[in-house]
C-alpha cells in the first residue's frame, strides 16, 4: 500500500470492461461502478458531507449499497451499514449512538428512512453537485465504517474499521483463497456485517464479480453454483446444511474452488457431509473488529482437520492467552486489519486492547502446525445461523411483556443452527400468558432470528 488509491479508481483503471457487480436486476462493469460512485460522492459533497461525516445506510445488498460503499471512500465518508429487520427503537439507537448526519434508504424501506430521519435529523446527501466541486484526499487510517456489532452488555458496539483494516483483510483473504481476476463471488449474505460488507473490497482489489443474491435461498444458490460459472461462495454452516439437503454435489459445479464458511461453529458431521459430497470447504473465523477473517483452511484442509478454523492469514499473528494444561487460553490477534477500536467507547476500547494486541474474548487453541482450533466463542452470545443475537436484546422485550416479572435468555446447541434462542420466563403473580402469546410479543418486536425457538416457564430464575 504504497500508494494509497480508492479501490474503483484502481479496479477501474485496470479492468474497465470487466463486470464488477450483478444481480437478477442489473449489471456493472467497474468502469460503470466507477462512475457512478464519483457522481454519487460529488453530489453528496455538494449536500454538505464532509470527511469523516457518518452516513447510516437503510438498503438490502444491492448495486446501489456497493456504490455507497466505493462513495464513501471517495469522499471521506464513514458508512454505517444498519440492519432493516431491526425495529425502530434499536435503530433510533444506533444512529444516535454513531451521530449520523446522513441517511441513504431504498425504496423499499422508504417509511422506516422516515421515521429514523424524524428521529434523530439525518437528512438525505441528493443534491446536484457544484461544477467546482473536488473530492478529499483520503487516507490509509482514515475510518470507512462503523459496523455495529451485537455484544451481552447493554449497548452494542461500533467497531471502527478504516481504509487499511478492509484492505489488509481483503488482500490477505484473497490470497489464501487463490482469488483473480475474472473468479466469480456468489454472495447471498447481508452487506450490515462485515463478512458481506467485505466482499466488494475483495472484488475491486482482485478484478472478481461480485454474484449477489437478494436474499438466501438453498435451490437457487444451488443452481446458481451449477450453472452461474461461480468459484467462490461466502456460506454459515446452516446454509451450507441447506445446500447439501437441496443436493450440492461438487461434481456439479467444477469451476466451485472455495466455499468460504464462516459466522460459527462448523461441526465435524457436516464437514463430513460435505467432503463426501465433494465441496471445496474453506473453514475460517474471524471478528467484525478484524474486518472479517483472520484464520482459513486450505484446500482438502477442512477434510483432514475437522473442527479446525485453518491457520492464521498472512499479516495475521495469533496467540493464545493464560493456557490451560490443554492450551486452551484467549485468543489474541495482532494484524494490520484489526480495528483502532470501538466507536465513542474508550473504555471497552481499552479492555479490548493488550499492547499491540486485540483480545477476542474467543477461547481456543494452536496446535503444532499453527491451526486454531476455537473452543468456545464470546460468553453468553448466542450465534444462530451466522446471525449474533445479544440475550439483554431479547430479555428487555420480554421483560415489557405486561404479564412478565422476570425473563433469561441463553442459546441452546443445534446441530442445524449451530444455537438456537431459548428463553426462561417468570410470571408475574396471578398473570396467565403461554408460550403462543410471548412468540407473538417477540415477534412484533424483534427481527426473525432473535426471537425464542425454545420456551420455559419457571418460578424463578
Amino acid at each position: 500500500m504504497s500508494q494509497w488509491l480508492p479501490w474503483i479508481d484502481r479496479a477501474a483503471t485496470r479492468w474497465p470492461d470487466a463486470t464488477a457487480y450483478s444481480d437478477a436486476a442489473e449489471t456493472r462493469t467497474f468502469g460503470e461502478l466507477h462512475a457512478r460512485a464519483h457522481a454519487a460522492a460529488r453530489r453528496w459533497i455538494g449536500a454538505g458531507v464532509r470527511p469523516g461525516d457518518r452516513l447510516l445506510t437503510l438498503l438490502e445488498p444491492s448495486a446501489t449499497l456497493v456504490e455507497c460503499l466505493h462513495a464513501s471512500q471517495l469522499a471521506g465518508a464513514c458508512l454505517v451499514p444498519l440492519n432493516p429487520q431491526l425495529g425502530v427503537d434499536e435503530l433510533v439507537r444506533l444512529a444516535v449512538h454513531a451521530d449520523a448526519r446522513w441517511l441513504v434508504h431504498d425504496r423499499e424501506h422508504a417509511a422506516l428512512g422516515a421515521r429514523l430521519a424524524a428521529a434523530t435529523g439525518a437528512a438525505a446527501p441528493d443534491v446536484e453537485p457544484a461544477k467546482a466541486a473536488s473530492l478529499p484526499r483520503v487516507g490509509a487510517d482514515d475510518p470507512l465504517a462503523i459496523v455495529y456489532t451485537s455484544g451481552t452488555t447493554a449497548a452494542p458496539k461500533g467497531v471502527v474499521l478504516s481504509q487499511r483494516n478492509f484492505e489488509s483483510g481483503a488482500e490477505a483473504s484473497a490470497a489464501r483463497l487463490g482469488c483473480r481476476p475474472g473468479d466469480r463471488w456468489l454472495a447471498a449474505m447481508p452487506m450490515f456485517h462485515v463478512g458481506g460488507l467485505s466482499i466488494p473490497v475483495r472484488c475491486a482489489l482482485v478484478g472478481m464479480t461480485q454474484v449477489q443474491h437478494p436474499r438466501f435461498a438453498a435451490p437457487e444458490v444451488v443452481a446458481a453454483l451449477r450453472t452461474d460459472r461461480i468459484t467462490h461462495v461466502s456460506l454459515v454452516p446452516t446454509m451450507l446444511a441447506r445446500l447439501l439437503d437441496h443436493g450440492l454435489d461438487g461434481r456439479d459445479c467444477p469451476q466451485l474452488r472455495a466455499a468460504v464458511i464462516g459466522g460459527g461453529r462448523l461441526p465435524p458431521s457436516l464437514v463430513d457431509r460435505a467432503t463426501a459430497a465433494r465441496v471445496p470447504l474453506v473453514a475460517t473465523y474471524g471478528l467484525t473488529e478484524t474486518a472479517a477473517q483472520v484464520t482459513a483452511s486450505t484446500p482438502g484442509d477442512a477434510a483432514a482437520h475437522p473442527g479446525s478454523a485453518g491457520t492464521p492469514l498472512a499479516g495475521v499473528e495469533i496467540t493464545i492467552d493464560s493456557p490451560d494444561g490443554e492450551g486452551v487460553g484467549e485468543v489474541l490477534v495482532r494484524a494490520a486489519q484489526v480495528t483502532a477500536g470501538y466507536w465513542r467507547d474508550p473504555e471497552r476500547t481499552a479492555q479490548a486492547r493488550s499492547g499491540e494486541r486485540w483480545r477476542t474474548g474467543d477461547l481456543g487453541r494452536l496446535d503444532s502446525d499453527g491451526r486454531l482450533w476455537i473452543d468456545v466463542r464470546r460468553d453468553d452470545l448466542i450465534v444462530t445461523g451466522g446471525e449474533n443475537v445479544r440475550p439483554a436484546a431479547v430479555e428487555d422485550v420480554l421483560r415489557a411483556h405486561p404479564a412478565v416479572a422476570d425473563a433469561g435468555v441463553c442459546g441452546l446447541l443445534d446441530n442445524h443452527w449451530g444455537q438456537r434462542v431459548a428463553a426462561a420466563v417468570v410470571l408475574r403473580s396471578g398473570a396467565h400468558c403461554d408460550e403462543t402469546e410471548l412468540g407473538a410479543w417477540c415477534r412484533d418486536r424483534l427481527a426473525p432470528f432473535q426471537v425464542p425457538r425454545a420456551w420455559r416457564l419457571v418460578a424463578a430464575l
